[in-house]
């Protein structure tokens, strides 16, 4: 069954979510995409998100289906913000090389805790600018 076959929203999200394999540059990647709980509006509207900063992955959400993801007044600053409240944001990190891996400590340590170098790979957000788009609108069946 092709994805624009699904009519069932849970089931599109499901299959939409599960781990495939694609070519970036050259390179195979195994991506899956992260899905983002908050529901905005109606939530009949599934997008994407692909942050430059973290291609070939990429944030599914769930959005009112009557917004215009390609209209300039369209606001991205929302959807962000969820994306950083499910998942954090590499902002609050200063990063380094640590031996082979690209991690970072918080930059405004609490505690000891904080001091601990922690892993700031996808699905923490890294935005720098993006593309995204709609999936399919469930709301214009």
């Amino acid at each position: 069954m092709k994805h624009d076959d699904i009519t069932d929203i849970e089931e599109y999200v499901k299959e939409m979510c599960k781990t495939y394999k694609c070519n970036f540059w050259g390179q195979e990647h195994d991506v899956t995409p992260a899905f983002v709980g908050e529901i905005f509006g109606d939530g009949l509207q599934v997008i994407h998100i692909t942050p430059i900063d973290t291609r070939p992955d990429w944030y599914l959400l769930r959005i009112d289906s009557k917004t215009n993801v390609t209209d300039d007044s369209f606001n991205i600053e929302p959807l962000l913000e969820a994306i950083e409240e499910e998942y954090d944001t590499v902002d609050r990190y200063e990063c380094d090389w640590v031996g082979e891996e690209w991690l970072g400590k918080y930059l405004y340590p609490d505690d000891d805790e904080d001091e601990k170098w922690v892993n700031v790979d996808f699905p923490m957000l890294s935005w720098s600018g993006g593309m995204w788009g709609t999936l399919k609108n469930f709301g214009d069946v």
